[in-house]
């Protein structure tokens, strides 16, 4: 009977509520850079437990540099290794490298026989040595020895580094750690997340 009521009482009332609503949400979505393909995306959305976050770019600036480095050699020749190497890519990594390089005034060198394995690294040959700047699968792929450099990493714990090792011969001479600088405003963002219930991938 209420609903009866309702309807015949106020059905211009019932009629433009939804239409109304989903504009005003859209709108505010729209204006936080929130966009939504339709309606019912809005409907699902209060059922969303879990978020998915692509980090880079969103939850950190997207610009990498150099935070550390772990060397066996002296830290600038170990720079000219991965620069020499790095300086004709465009990934993200090699950019970082060569901004550090710059930054102290390292020249690189042309290196002979480049070649880069996709989401490992790249090697060459200096001065008749074979050198090379990539991850760990990448250094195994190539028989590099990382075993000595790993013995100067325990106790470090976790890091929130991306680690470049890099080698010359089949002896890795040391890496270097590069991360992205996280958002300001991303930990509180997180912490708000965390508080609704949300769990972030």
């Amino acid at each position: 009977n209420a609903v009866a009521v309702l309807i015949i009482a106020c059905p211009c009332a019932l009629g433009l509520a939804t239409p109304i609503s989903i504009t005003v949400a859209m709108g505010r979505g729209a204006a936080a850079g929130v966009l939504f393909k339709n309606a019912e995306a809005l409907e699902i959305m209060r059922g969303i437990d879990t978020l998915l976050i692509d980090k880079t770019g969103t939850l950190t600036e997207g610009a990498f540099a150099v935070k550390s480095i772990m060397s066996l050699v002296p830290e600038d020749e170990l720079l000219h290794y991965a620069a020499s190497l790095e300086q004709g890519s465009e990934h993200p990594l090699a950019a970082a490298i060569l901004a550090e390089a710059s930054r102290r005034d390292i020249k690189v060198t042309a290196i002979q026989n480049f070649s880069a394995l996709p989401g490992m690294g790249v090697f060459g040959i200096r001065n008749g040595k074979q050198i090379s700047a990539g991850n760990r699968t990448m250094m195994e792929k190539l028989g590099v020895d990382i075993t000595e450099i790993e013995k100067q990493t325990q106790g470090d714990g976790a890091r929130d580094e991306t680690l470049v090792y890099v080698s010359v011969g089949t002896t890795c001479v040391g890496f270097i750690g590069i991360a992205d600088t996280i958002k300001k405003f991303a930990p509180d963002l997180i912490e708000r997340l965390r508080k609704t219930g949300t769990q972030k991938r």
